[in-house]
């Protein structure tokens, strides 16, 4: 290459690197207001907290698993009766038996899901942490 092919090279090489900070910065832009309007219920509790939370809802679905999980071992059988009254009665204990297994299981699985949301937040946390990366992640994600 001829020292004049080298020059006309420079401000093609200035250009596109001008050209990819002004991608990079305009992306910035639009994934931070992104980011802002993301709906996210824990962002505003400390990290201590949040921690806190984590713990305290292991700690519920791990008690309310186990009460499920000693409900459903038990099948409710409805037994026949002679009197209308018996039979009512019987028909009412299964029913109370069913409604609690519902509602074990429907505890467990609202614990989950807010355990889901809070390790969501805690690992958005941990990889925004260090404020170039979060500056690197917001400039490239597409």
């Amino acid at each position: 290459m001829t020292r004049r092919n080298r020059g006309n090279a420079l401000p093609s090489l200035l250009i596109l690197i001008a050209l990819i900070l002004g991608v990079g910065a305009w992306n910035y832009h639009k994934n931070l207001a992104l980011d802002e309007q993301e709906y996210r219920p824990f962002r505003g509790h400390s990290d201590e907290a949040l921690h806190q939370l984590i713990d305290a809802y292991e700690n519920e679905r791990d008690r309310d698993k186990k009460a499920y999980l000693e409900v459903a071992g038990r099948r409710a059988s409805a037994k026949t009766k002679p009197m209308l009254d018996e039979q009512v009665a019987e028909f009412e204990r299964v029913q109370s038996h069913g409604l609690r297994t519902r509602q074990l299981r429907n505890a467990v699985a609202g614990h989950q899901a807010s355990l889901k949301e809070l390790k969501k937040e805690a690992s958005r946390r941990t990889l925004d942490a260090d404020n170039f990366r979060r500056i690197l992640r917001l400039a490239t994600t597409f």
